[in-house]
Order: C-alpha cells, then sequence, then structure tokens
C-alpha cells in the first residue's frame, strides 16, 4: 500500500471520528434540552396545581364608599383612618362658608341692583351710589363664586367616597411575611444551526419567581 493511500485513510478515519463526536454531542445536549423541558414543565403543571390564592383580608371596600356616602367620613372611620376625618370636615367647613358668604353678597348686591332699576335710592345705603352695571358685575361675581363654592363642595364630597373605596382596597393587598419572592438561574434553548438541524444552544439567565405560603 503506498503512502498515499495511507493517508486518505488516516484522514477518512479521523473524518468518521469527528462525525461520530458530533453526533454524540447533539444527542446528549437534544436529551438534556429534552429534560429540562419535562422538569419545568412538570414543576410548572404541579405548582399550577397546588397554587390556591390568598384570602383577601381587610375591609370590604363597596361598604366603606357606601358608608361615606350616606355620612361623610363614616367610611374613613370604619377603615379606621381616623386621622382623615378631620380634614375632610374641615374642608367641608371651609367650603361652606364660601358658600354663606358669597350668597349673601349675591343677595346684597341683587337687592341693590333691583332697587337702583326702580329708582328706589337710599342715600344711606352704599350701594345705591353705584351704576347699574357696576351693580352687575358685582351680582355676577358673586354668583360665579358661590357656584364654584358649590362645585368644590361636591367634589369633596365624592372624593371622601372615592378616598373611602381605594382605602379598603389597599387594605386587602396581603403585606405578611407569608409572601416570598426568589430569584433563581434558568437555561433557554434556542437553535444554533440553520432551518433543517437539530442541533441547540443553550442559553443562561435569571428568572423571578413569587410563592404564597
Amino acid at each position: 500500500m503506498s503512502f498515499s493511500a495511507l493517508a486518505q485513510e488516516k484522514e477518512k478515519k479521523q473524518e468518521n471520528s469527528e462525525s461520530d463526536t458530533e453526533s454524540v454531542q447533539a444527542d446528549t445536549l437534544q436529551s438534556e434540552n429534552t429534560y429540562f423541558n419535562e422538569y419545568t414543565h412538570e414543576t410548572i403543571v404541579q405548582d399550577k396545581d397546588n397554587y390556591k390564592l390568598p384570602p383577601l383580608t381587610g375591609n370590604d371596600p363597596n361598604k366603606a364608599a357606601l358608608l361615606s356616602a350616606a355620612i361623610p367620613g363614616l367610611g374613613q372611620a370604619y377603615n379606621k383612618s381616623y386621622w382623615k376625618i378631620p380634614i375632610i370636615y374641615g374642608g367641608g367647613a371651609v367650603i361652606g362658608y364660601l358658600i354663606a358668604w358669597n350668597d349673601q353678597r349675591y343677595q346684597l348686591y341683587r337687592n341693590a341692583l333691583i332697587d337702583v332699576s326702580n329708582g328706589d335710592i337710599d342715600p344711606s345705603n352704599p350701594l345705591h351710589n353705584q351704576t347699574e352695571d357696576r351693580l352687575n358685575r358685582l351680582v355676577d361675581n358673586a354668583r360665579r363664586s358661590r357656584d364654584y363654592a358649590v362645585i368644590f363642595m361636591a367634589l369633596l364630597y365624592a372624593l371622601n367616597i372615592v378616598e373611602a373605596y381605594v382605602d379598603a382596597n389597599l387594605q386587602q393587598f396581603d403585606i405578611s411575611d407569608n409572601l416570598s419572592m426568589k430569584v433563581a438561574p434558568a437555561i433557554n434553548s434556542r437553535s444554533a444551526m440553520p432551518i433543517g438541524h437539530n442541533s441547540e444552544m443553550q442559553t443562561v439567565g435569571l428568572s423571578l419567581k413569587l410563592n404564597f405560603k
């Protein structure tokens, strides 16, 4: 046998050996990936079957809203947020005073405008010295300020209801020690060869898992 034939035979054996090695590596990788996928699937299914929602704690949001709608501040008392009650009634008292004060001004300017329009002028009344245009502007300003105060009172009433509802909802969040969070390594698989090949490549990452005890 010639030297050239021996070299070709040796090269052929080397190629067959490399092909067998690649085939073994591909089978091993596929087997590991299959095991990982099966383990992950079983873990997810098991966690899903054993998962139970934690019982809701805290107050009923609908009840809190209804109580605040019936009597402002009562929903806050139901939620044990007592410090909010003086704020609600303090704001209501200020707005109520503005409503009464602007309404009083409105009635005063309006009566003066009627007297001036009818020619019934009282020299002792300083408003009777004003022109009708001036009195009309004063009446409009007082009425506008009173109406704005009424709107603010309605907004405060609505805010009192919404706040009681939201506060009761927030009390239902579970922030106890039974909650746990775990960060663990994860293995992801993706194709490392052109379409038609079975070879896959695995990448390492992190997974975030929340547990309810």
